[in-house]
C-alpha cells in the first residue's frame, strides 16, 4: 500500500464510521448510546406527560454526555497520532447535533448550527488540500461538500423559521 493510502484510508474509515455511527444511533432508540454508561443508572420510563418530558430530556442529556466522551476520546487519539483531524471534527459535529436537541431557544439553535457549518467548512477545506495532494478522491471531496451544504441548509431553514436573515 502506498503512503498516501496509508494516511488517507484510516482517516476515511474514521470519518465514515463516525457518520454511520451517528446516523444509525440517531434513528435507533435502543442504541447503546442511550443506555446507561459506566457508573450511571438507566432512566426509568415515565408515568405522566410531565414525567415523559423529563424522561425524554434526561435521555437526551445522557446521549449528549456519551457522545461528548466519544469526541473527547477521538481528540485524545488524534493527539497521540492515532486518529485523524477529520474524525475529531466529525465527532464534534455529532455532539453539536445532540446539543440542538437540548436547546431552549431558537437563537441557541442557530448558534449551534453556525458552529456546525464552520466545522463542515474546515472538513471541506481539509479534503480540498488532500485532493490536491492526491490523498483523497473527488468523490470524498464531493461528500464533504454535500455535508457542508446540508449544514448550511439546516442553518438557513432555522433562520427562516424565526425570521432572521
Amino acid at each position: 500500500m502506498s503512503w498516501p493510502l496509508k494516511v488517507a484510508l484510516p482517516a476515511l474509515v474514521v470519518v465514515t464510521a463516525l457518520g454511520v455511527f451517528a446516523l444509525f444511533f440517531k434513528e435507533n432508540a435502543r442504541s447503546p448510546l442511550r443506555s446507561a454508561g459506566a457508573g450511571e443508572s438507566a432512566v426509568h420510563a415515565p408515568g405522566t406527560a410531565s414525567d415523559a418530558k423529563e424522561h425524554l430530556h434526561a435521555l437526551r442529556v445522557q446521549r449528549k454526555q456519551t457522545l461528548q466522551r466519544i469526541a473527547d476520546q477521538s481528540q485524545s487519539m488524534f493527539e497521540r497520532g492515532e486518529g485523524s483531524l477529520a474524525g475529531v471534527l466529525q465527532a464534534k459535529i455529532v455532539v453539536l447535533k445532540a446539543d440542538i436537541e437540548l436547546c431552549s431557544t431558537p437563537d441557541e439553535r442557530i448558534a449551534i448550527l453556525q458552529n456546525i457549518v464552520q466545522l463542515h467548512q474546515k472538513i471541506e477545506e481539509m479534503m480540498q488540500r488532500r485532493m490536491a495532494d492526491g490523498r483523497v478522491s473527488a468523490i470524498e471531496l464531493g461528500h464533504a461538500t454535500v455535508m457542508r451544504l446540508d449544514a448550511e441548509i439546516d442553518l438557513a431553514e432555522a433562520q427562516v423559521e424565526i425570521g432572521t436573515p
